[in-house]
């Protein structure tokens, strides 16, 4: 799952800046909205762990990024 995860990632990144542009600031910003939806997935884990809700981390995992893929407005979907 990992694996077409970043490969999807690698190939969304080149679809979005097929020249590389976007800038260092960018980067750290846009690494920061990534570490929120990652401590935000953590949080549902750390929920079911607890016993507080289910969540199936697959489904939502493709269901996340093919949604960033269609606000992007690229192709590439999982």
């Amino acid at each position: 799952m990992l694996k077409r995860l970043r490969e999807a990632n690698l190939a969304r990144e080149a679809e979005r800046d097929p020249k590389a542009v976007a800038s260092l600031l960018y980067r750290a910003v846009e690494l920061g909205g990534e570490a929120g939806e990652c401590l935000n997935v953590v949080k549902k884990l750390e929920r079911e762990r607890l016993g507080i809700a289910g969540i199936d981390l697959e489904a939502a995992l493709v269901r996340k990024f093919n949604t960033s893929s269609e606000k992007l407005g690229a192709k590439t979907r999982m």
